[in-house]
């Protein structure tokens, strides 16, 4: 079996010790001309699933959360690649004020 058919999923705790709001963002990106077929889910009661191609080299933010000063957050996400994909696929977790 290939990489496709499957789900992915992440669960993330994040904890905000500083001062300010912060995002954090689940990210994927895709090798160059590979042109992914995926659908994805965020949020931990009732999630949508929604569906992409995901056809550019620029990370794609599937799954974000807003995390205020000295809070504790949950981040849930799921994600099942449509077959057949390229594979190499990059996961990132990216924070911004």
């Amino acid at each position: 079996m290939g990489n496709y058919g499957l789900v992915y999923h992440i669960h993330a705790r994040i904890t905000n010790t500083g001062t300010h709001t912060r995002h954090v963002s689940l990210n994927i990106t895709a090798p160059l001309d590979c042109g992914v077929e995926m659908a994805y889910a965020c949020g931990s009661s009732n999630p949508v699933w929604k569906p992409l191609v995901l056809n550019t080299v620029d990370p794609f933010e599937y799954c974000g959360v807003n995390v205020g000063s000295k809070q504790v957050m949950r981040l849930d996400a799921a994600y099942a690649l449509g077959g057949p994909a390229c594979g190499n696929l990059f996961h990132s977790f990216s924070i911004t004020v």
